[in-house]
């Protein structure tokens, strides 16, 4: 990577997160561009929390096949034959996690400051 390239990508950043500075003030300073956008916050995380829960139900439901399929005598699957999740699903599960974090955490400090008022 040339200096030039590093150079335009930290300055876009910089731009990124000065424009959504900007964009953030401008709602919370507006009563109904807050709400809206609480709103639609809790919308995304309620979202969010739906394909994470089902997502995690699926993993599990697949577990629990494939555990049943390699049960030994006496109806208890070894340990060494237990099937570990697939390192792309845990990687979007856990993406799904840190999102419903974030917007839990966005949602609930943007609901104080509205109770401050």
């Amino acid at each position: 990577m040339n200096a030039n390239s590093f150079f335009e990508l930290v300055q876009q950043g910089f731009r990124v997160a000065l424009g959504a500075t900007a964009s953030l003030g401008e709602t919370l300073q507006d009563p109904q561009k807050r709400e809206q956008a609480i709103s639609e916050w809790e919308q995304k995380g309620e979202n969010t929390e739906q394909e994470a829960r089902s997502l995690l139900e699926q993993l599990l439901s697949q577990q629990e096949s494939n555990s049943a399929s390699t049960t030994g005598t006496g109806g208890y699957a070894s340990s060494a034959s237990a099937p570990s999740a697939n390192p792309e699903t845990q990687s979007q599960l856990q993406q799904l996690i840190e999102q419903i974090v974030e917007l839990r955490t966005e949602l609930e400090k943007l609901r104080q400051s509205e109770s401050e008022r």
